[in-house]
Formats: C-alpha cells, structure tokens, sequence
C-alpha cells in the first residue's frame, strides 16, 4: 500500500475515522482502499495478548516472561536486549500483532512507584540506550515498537488526573533525555503519551513535548498514540501533535470534531499528518504481522534466561560465600523458591509457557538440598501462620548454608498503585523471617526478587545478597547457575539503593500530592542527588559485584577519542560494565557531581586485557541554557571519569573546552541546591523556575469531566456510582467477590475507578456517551438533569 496515495483519496470524515481505533486493541482501516485494520498490544517485556475479555488482564495467550526492565537494564548489555527485543518481535508475528506496546523508558524518580518494574533506570543514558536497542531488534523485523509514557510519567497516584509540573532544564536533560536518545537511534513506530499532565497541559495534546521537541527538534517521523483512555478533547491532542486515539470510540470524538472542523477549530494540515501517519504504521507493519511464522519457544525461553544472566547483580560476597559448591550442604528458605516471583502485576502481566523454579532447578543439577517454606506467598498478611512457618524453618537450620529467598510478593508493586502504604519495607512475614533466621545463623546467603528497590536495614548482618530484581519466566535456572558459579555475575545496578527512605529527595511530598505533583528537586534525582549532596547509599548506582576482579589502566584522551585497558585480574572468566562519567567542573550553574554519558560491557577471560573505547560528543558537554532556551557549551573544565560504578571511578583527566561564557551560579548561593540540607523548598523551585501549584480540594459543585469517579464519592449520588461501577467492572470482567484483592483484579478495578470521567466515556466503546458522562457529572454536583440543561 501507499499512504500517501491513498490519503489523498480519502474524505475528511474518513481521514478522521482512522485518527482513533476501532475496538480496544485494533486500529482502523480504509475498506474501500483495502487498507487493513491491524492489532496493537500490551508489552513491554513481552507480548501480552488477550485470549478473552479485553479487560481481564490476566487472561492472555501463552508468550515468554522475559525479564523486566528493571532487571535488564542491569545487564547494561545491548546485545542481550537486542537479542530479547528479536524474539518479542518473532512472537508478535506469530500473534499478528503488528505493534507492541512497549518498551518504558520513565525514570525513576522515587523507588516507591508502583511501575517502577516496569521502567529501566534513573539514568536517561542507560534508559535510552536500553530502549533503543530494544526498539531497533523489535522493528527491524517489521514489527512496531511504543516508546512510552510520553513523559514525566512518575507515579501511579492519580496516574490519570495528576499534572507532573517541573521546570524546563529538568524536563529536556532529565525526563525527555530517555526518549530523545531512543528516538534519535531507533525512531520507534509509534510514542505513547502519558495519562497525566505536564505543567497542567494534558501529554496527549501537548504541543511543547509533542511538537515543538518530539517532532521539530528531535526529527520524529512516527505516529504519537495515547495510553488507553488518555485522550482529552479530540481535536485539541490532534493540534497538538496526536495522531491516533485508543481505544476506539467514534461515537464519542467524530461528531465534536468534525464540528470544529467546520468552524475552523481544527486545520486540513493537522487532520492529514495525523491520517497519514496512521495510514504510515499500518503500511510498515502489515507485511510482517500477517505472516503467522511459528516460533521456537524453548529458543526463547533459553534467551529469556541469558538475558537473566546477564542481568542478576551480586550485592554483597563476604568469605566468599558464592559460588557454592556442590557438595555445600544448604537449606533454602522461601516459598520463592517454588513458586518464583517473575514479572510484575499490571497490563504487562504474562502467562508463559513455562517456568523455572529454583527448586527444580536444583533438582535438574543433581544438587542435594533442604528445603522450608518459610513463608506463604497466598496469606501474606497472617501473620500467625507465616510466624509458624518461621519457626519451622528455623529448625531446620543446622551446620549449613542458609539460602534464604525473599523480597516483595504480587500485591506489593503493580500498575495503578504505588507502595505508599508499606513505603520501603519487605513484607512484614519477610521481616520476621530474617530476624528469627539471623537469630540462629549468620551463614546466610539472602536471594532478593522484587521489581523495585526495598528495605536492607539488615544488610550489615548477611555475608552475601544476590539481587534477581523480576528476572522473568527462567528466573530459578538463571539463579541456581548463578549460585552455583556455573555463570559469573555481571549486573550493575541501574538504581541507587539509600540507606533509608528518608534519604529519597522528594520522600516528604511523593504520592502525597496528587493532582498537582511539584518537582522541587530539579535535577537532582537517584545519583546525581546522592553523589552530589556526599549522601551515604546502601549500594551506588552502577554497582555490581564478581566472582572475579578487574583492573583499570592507561586511560587514554585525544581529541574526542577516550580508551582505557581493562584487565581480569582473577582466575574466573567474566564481564565487567566500563562507565564513562562527565564531571562539569565550570561555574555556569548548577550541576550534578558527574552524570553517566556512555558505557560498554566487556567480556574478559581470566588474565585477559582488552582497550575498551568511548567518543565524546558535543551533546556528552551540554546543559540547557534556561536564559537562552537552547542547549550550550559551558565554557571550562570537565573532568572524564572511567568507574566501576558512580561511586567507584578508578581513572580520570580533566579536559577544557571553549563555550558560552555566561553563568546565574549566584542566584542558588544559599539554597538547597548548593548546601543540600533538609528537603527542596518552594522556594528552592522557584530559583529553577518552577512556580509549586498546590492542589485546591474538589468539592460536590465544583466536579468535572476531568474528575474521576473515585473522586466524587465526597457527594451521595457519587457514594452510589461508585458502588454501581464496582459491579460493572467486576462483572464486565468476570471478577468474583473473593478475588479483588488479587494484584491483576486490583489494578483492573483501581484503573476503572481511577479514570476521569471524560476518559470513561471514551473507554467505553460508545455505552457511556459524553453527554451522559456530563448528566452524572451534574447529578454529582446535586443538580437534577433539568436543573442541569438550565
């Protein structure tokens, strides 16, 4: 097919048709023109397909459970996520689908959002490179990738309503960066944008992120798609840089659109640029997604688990704890080890083929072990019956090795909620596990699996800790070969772990506002806070530790060329992860201690030196000029940086470059920013030129469209809604009574609840009309439909 030919035979209405999709998970088609409707759906670690309802997330097609970006991403292995972004693509074809919704790329701004599984890093270098690598193995088999969420995307506390408002230099160096380095290497099919505001302009229709960056400035020639019901006015996205509204309801936008085409609202330009580049996705992905090619599912199962490999990352080894020894007599300890924890809960939940447990993965080896429950992963919050299981367990342990597997169950991190409630701490079974366990022995080696950083107060009191973060459906082979020194540990973290929650820099506000969510920290998030401010951390971000050594020498600079020796110095064969730091030594504003720009992963056999080499770039030296509105040069010293991690930075050369010249330093003498004391201020943000917006209570007479439903329980009508709509949900997508506690139900029900009721109407295939989504707007404020019509 050829778009363009065919846009032009096409009439408005028929252009507009295909700027929103046809049912939940397809887009539309021209008939007439033969242009086929295909099929997007969830990822982002895998291809999530619905085998029933389109709103029961748990019920999907059996695919492969690779691991979640927050355990890939400590790979920092392009080849691996190459190689896992080739056999999505391979299931996708397989599927028909022809998009899949992924990959996240949000930082993580607070460990505490409950997506944070999800998403890759707290570096925009690593996330974007990540991505990228991703995105270009998905399509280079003709199959579309969804860079999301488009942008500043968070938290998950009113994840639909809320407005991320920061000031201009953090949202293009920080939260943008991600997404400009994955567009530029890769430009992915299609962009989602994010469900919430950016300083209160709605991401789906905002023409500053949207246009004047994505498009003119970063060169993005793809289709920018919402979140799934999160459009606002149709033909205000569309102005705004939208090309395509999901899911699909024309009942809802064609006739308001067309209406203010008619009177001038909406442009022929616009209209086109949104059709075309519809027309232009289905045209690149219609080829490879009507193939229906049968692939090997244990060749993706094996690569799911090198990925695992190259992911899991060695936080602790005292007395050489790891590797065991077959002969090691050991008791695991944890209901993980049989019933793992793999992916997160949410719209990227799996349903894999197969699984690998821990337990049968020594079983398979041939290893001797014993072996206690320890805990119940199905009655977490009894807290009698897990203490019993403790005790048992506790029994057990005689003169061996204790493996003690833990971390954060199902209900404790998915999408649509954050973990404001338990904050920062394992479950409470975990807690009272490790203490009774530490009470007998000390010879213990704690396995962590969770999707996000936790609680490692007791982190002084264990020799060795292995962290799997949610490795995927290979997670017990991965970790048995890893324990049993089969395969050498080589993840880094892409995370900072603090000492306490409290060290976080946005702990006091995070999740506490919500509609109005205020970036008082500026830059200075993960890292780049911590180094900066001389905060001291459980684990540094890019830290990782091996069964072998490494060692650094003859760092070499010349011109943009940097190379550096690495060589292992132990008798193991592995890879270690070179990072290359900048530190802006010049006095033009205020900057991070040194921020990551590039890195590789090099494997080494014992004894082995390779020269591992970096190029710098201009954009490697530049920050954003507010006063300019434009990217510079500073004008000074940098020092280059090769590390271990952030904090492990073995060699380093300053370097003068010649630049702008101007500074506002002076202005943040005295602020948070140059002394660091306590939190970010108002008045701290407003120096980055952010102006803190405090949310104003909604009360009934003051709802809207833009209100969701669980914010109108406050009036009676809304008390009763909210109770109707919870059985609607319920049994629109066969949820029991008994069952909507489970993670996948809750975060179905939270989602349904949780959205405006502009977006309700759009969810809602044409049974919620707009006007009605207004009538039981009014019924909320107290007014009666016929005082509403006056």
């Amino acid at each position: 097919m050829n778009a363009k030919e065919i846009l032009s035979k096409l009439t408005v209405k028929e252009k507009l048709m295909l700027t929103s999709g046809k049912d939940f998970w397809h887009l539309n088609g021209v008939e007439k023109e033969n242009v086929p409707s295909i099929m997007v759906t969830d990822g982002p670690h895998g291809l999530r397909k619905a085998a029933g309802s389109e709103m029961n997330v748990g019920n999907v097609v059996p695919t492969e459970a690779f691991p979640t970006a927050s355990c890939s991403a400590c790979s920092w292995d392009r080849e691996a996520l190459k190689k896992m972004g080739e056999a999505m693509a391979e299931e996708c074809i397989q599927e028909e689908v022809a998009v899949i919704l992924g990959p996240g790329t949000n930082m993580k701004r607070d460990p505490l959002c409950g997506r944070n599984f999800e998403y890759f890093s707290e570096d925009p270098v690593l996330a974007g490179e990540m991505a990228a690598s991703m995105i270009n193995a998905i399509q280079s088999k003709g199959i579309g990738t969804s860079l999301k969420h488009y942008a500043a995307n968070n938290q998950e506390t009113y994840r639909m309503t809320g407005s991320s408002n920061l000031d201009i230099r953090t949202l293009r160096e920080y939260y943008l960066k991600p997404f400009e380095i994955a567009v530029k290497k890769s430009q992915p099919y299609t962009i989602m944008s994010s469900y919430n505001k950016i300083n209160n302009v709605p991401a789906s229709g905002n023409k500053l992120v949207l246009k004047d960056i994505l498009r003119d400035e970063w060169g993005y020639n793809g289709c920018v798609i919402t979140d799934w019901g999160g459009a606002h006015v149709h033909y205000e996205d569309i102005n705004g840089g939208l090309d395509l509204e999901m899911p699909g309801n024309k009942q809802l936008y064609l006739k308001h659109t067309l209406k203010a085409y008619k009177e001038g609202k909406i442009t022929d330009e616009e209209i086109d640029r949104a059709a075309y580049n519809v027309l232009h996705l289905i045209e690149k992905t219609i080829d490879a997604s009507s193939k229906k090619t049968p692939y090997d599912k244990d060749a993706h199962h094996k690569i799911s688990k090198e990925v695992a490999l190259s992911s899991m990352v060695l936080l602790k080894n005292e007395k050489n704890m790891l590797p065991l020894k077959k002969d090691d007599k050991i008791l695991v300890i944890g209901e993980f080890a049989e019933k793992p924890r793999y992916q997160g809960a949410g719209s990227s939940f799996l349903n894999p083929p197969k699984v690998d447990s821990l337990k049968e993965s020594l079983d398979a080896a041939g290893i001797a072990y014993d072996y206690a429950k320890g805990y119940d992963l199905s009655n977490m919050k009894d807290a009698e019956a897990n203490a019993k299981l403790a005790d048992e367990a506790v029994a057990q342990i005689k003169d061996q090795k204790v493996v003690l597997y833990i971390g954060l169950s199902d209900e404790y991190e998915s999408e649509g909620s954050d973990r404001i409630v338990t904050k920062f701490a394992l479950p409470e079974a975990h807690q009272k596990l490790i203490e009774k366990v530490l009470a007998k022995t000390n010879n213990v080696i704690v396995v962590l699996s969770a999707g996000s950083v936790v609680d490692l107060s007791f982190a002084d009191k264990v020799p060795a800790i292995l962290d799997t973060y949610l490795a995927g459906a290979s997670v017990g082979s991965a970790l048995c070969d890893i324990l049993y020194g089969v395969v050498n540990p080589s993840g880094k973290l892409a995370e900072t772990w603090p000492l306490s929650y409290d060290d976080v820099p946005c702990s006091e506000t995070y999740g506490k506002e919500k509609n109005q969510v205020n970036y008082r920290e500026g830059l200075f998030v993960g890292y780049r806070y911590y180094n900066t401010a001389n905060v001291p951390v459980r684990f540094p971000f890019g830290f990782g530790l091996s069964y072998t050594t490494f060692e650094y020498a003859n760092l070499k600079i010349s011109g943009n060329k940097v190379s550096v020796d690495v060589t292992n110095t132990g008798k193991v064969d592995g890879a270690e992860v070179v990072q290359l730091y900048i530190a802006n030594k010049t006095k033009a504003t205020i900057f991070p201690a040194a921020e990551l720009k590039n890195f590789d992963k090099v494997f080494l056999k014992a004894g082995e030196t390779k020269t591992v080499k970096f190029e710098l770039k201009d954009e490697d030296f530049q920050y954003f000029n507010v006063e300019k509105n434009a990217y510079v040069i500073a004008k000074g010293d940098y020092e280059i940086q090769i590390g271990a991690s952030s904090r492990d930075i073995k060699l380093k050369e300053i370097i003068k470059k010649e630049g702008d010249t101007s500074s506002d330093l002076d202005k943040f003498k005295g602020s948070w920013f140059t002394t660091f004391k306590g939190k970010p201020t108002d008045a701290d943000a407003k120096l980055l030129g952010l102006d803190v917006i405090y949310e104003q209570p909604t009360r009934k007479g003051d709802y809207t469209l833009e209100n969701t439903v669980q914010d109108v329980k406050g009036s009676g009508f809304g008390k009763v809604f909210h109770k109707i709509m919870l059985i609607a949900v319920c049994a629109a997508t066969g949820i029991k009574k008994s069952e909507m506690d489970t993670p996948q139900n809750k975060m179905t029900i939270e989602a349904a609840l949780g959205i405006s009721f502009r977006g309700m109407a759009a969810m809602s295939g044409g049974a919620m009309p707009l006007w009605l989504a207004g009538i039981l707007v009014g019924f909320c404020n107290g007014f009666s439909r016929k005082s509403k019509k006056k």
